[in-house]
């Protein structure tokens, strides 16, 4: 029965691994069309659920049902793919991250320029915590894929992106240090490669499980 429950649950749950990334450009889009004077290039998307922002309720909950969507793909993750064990620890990453964004979502962002509130600390250390957990879950597939059959191309790929998305973290953080007015840019870099990464494996891992619901199984 459990067998039964987990290969019907496992399709579903990869697949909101796909529809995640989707939903989460089409939130940024839509709540910067809310606010006129948000752009792009110099304000972060995080402000979009600021408290001074228009909709905040409705994008924090849209964003609520993108962190779900994570969720549900790190637990088909963690329930269908146990070994190797390198896998676990990647599904258990984006599972801290979607956790974290969850949590984050009752916390409102501080308005830039204004004191900071209790709960405007909360949602940046919350917000901290899933940007690592991103991170960590690229870093741990760049290693899974080296122990997975068929896995040099998607390994390739992942290490590209991690080299990405840590190169324009370090550049993020000194130019905002040093006030450049476009980190917009740099913060839609790293979480668009991010988006594409996740978006690539799960799409992988869907057409290889209904290929092949072991394929993981047959360590080098």
């Amino acid at each position: 029965m459990q067998r039964i429950v987990r290969s019907r649950f496992a399709p579903l749950g990869l697949f909101c691994g796909i529809a995640a990334p989707l939903l989460y450009c089409t939130i940024v889009i839509w709540a910067a069309r809310m606010n006129p004077g948000y752009s792009h290039f110099s304000d972060a998307i995080i402000s979009l659920g600021g408290s001074d922002r228009v909709g905040t309720d409705a994008v924090q909950s849209l964003f609520g049902l993108y962190n779900l969507l994570e969720i549900a793909f790190a637990i088909a993750g963690l329930a269908t793919f146990r070994r190797p064990r390198l896998w676990k620890w990647v599904f258990a990453s984006l599972l801290v991250t979607g956790i974290a964004g969850v949590l984050a979502g009752g916390f409102a962002m501080d308005p830039i320029g204004r004191s900071t509130t209790p709960a405007g600390i909360v949602n940046l250390i919350l917000a901290a915590i899933a940007s690592l957990g991103t991170m960590t879950a690229i870093l741990l597939s760049v290693l899974a894929w080296g122990t997975t059959p068929l896995g040099r191309a998607p390994g390739m790929f992942s290490a590209a992106c991690l080299a990405i998305v840590f190169i324009f973290f370090l550049v993020a953080a000194m130019m905002t240090a040093s006030g450049w007015p476009l980190p917009g840019v740099l913060e839609r870099i790293t979480i668009g490669t991010f988006m594409v990464w996740q978006l690539a494996m799960a799409m992988i891992f869907l057409l290889r499980y209904q290929y092949n619901p072991h394929f993981l199984e047959t360590s080098r």
